[in-house]
């Protein structure tokens, strides 16, 4: 009972902390200080549930019980959300782990082949990628290849340099790359950057204003394995 005493008063005394203090960042919410600490409460009231399962086994006194029962109702929880998970994947045709079926067809055949073919510090340029949005950042996310530029939320708020100093070169940089009106300007680029693979999706169409002869300037110089009415992606000849 110790350890478990122990871990509760851990536990409280963590989420009263959170009442109380904040880590201010970027977004000047609570949302960061209270994931980040509620993350780790989680994972001790987990331990706590299963030293509450022993005693709630082994001892048979009303107060030792009603402990061990309060003990073990975080582990309900944490069993609880995968139990529905599981409920609604039954109800599926398909059941799997690989979490690239939950990309819409289009995308998930670029991830495929992206993931067979990209090699690891390949540099990929694809338009800059929205937070929690899976169908941008698509081969920076899904392959191991590098990007100029990520998710702009997370690369603005983690990134090593204060608040994101290299964030505006690097969107600057593709925006250029995207917009550029004549070919010497796009062979100045390209020498400048030497990119491996080059995407031209949705999400390039829909926020950069691409020159109406960009897509034949760039089949001039790089192959397309793949191209389709969704995507073009350009492989650098080799």
């Amino acid at each position: 009972m110790p350890f478990a005493m122990s871990v509760l008063i851990l536990s409280g005394g963590i989420l009263m902390v959170c009442d109380h203090l904040m880590i201010v960042d970027l977004f000047r919410n609570r949302m960061n200080t209270v994931f980040k600490a509620y993350y780790q409460v989680w994972i001790l009231l987990g331990l706590l549930a299963g030293v509450g399962a022993g005693h709630m086994l082994h001892h048979r006194s009303r107060i030792q019980q009603l402990i061990a029962a309060t003990a073990m109702l975080p582990l309900f929880l944490g069993v609880l959300y995968p139990a529905i998970l599981c409920g609604k994947a039954l109800g599926r045709e398909t059941r799997s782990l690989d979490a690239t079926q939950s990309l819409p067809e289009e995308l998930r055949s670029l991830v495929e082949y992206g993931q067979a073919r990209i090699q690891p510090g390949d540099l990929v340029i694809e338009a800059e990628g929205e937070s929690y949005d899976s169908g941008t950042s698509v081969l920076s996310t899904w392959t191991p290849g590098v990007t100029l530029i990520g998710w702009t939320g997370h690369e603005h708020q983690w990134h090593p340099t204060c608040y994101g100093e290299l964030l505006v070169p690097k969107i600057d940089a593709t925006r250029t790359f995207y917009e550029v009106h004549t070919e010497p300007e796009l062979d100045a680029w390209l020498e400048m950057h030497q990119p491996d693979w080059i995407l031209l999706g949705p999400r390039e169409h829909g926020i950069y204003a691409i020159h109406p002869d960009w897509p034949a300037w760039m089949a001039d110089r790089f192959d397309r394995p793949i191209h389709s009415e969704w995507n073009t992606l350009y492989r650098r000849r080799r």
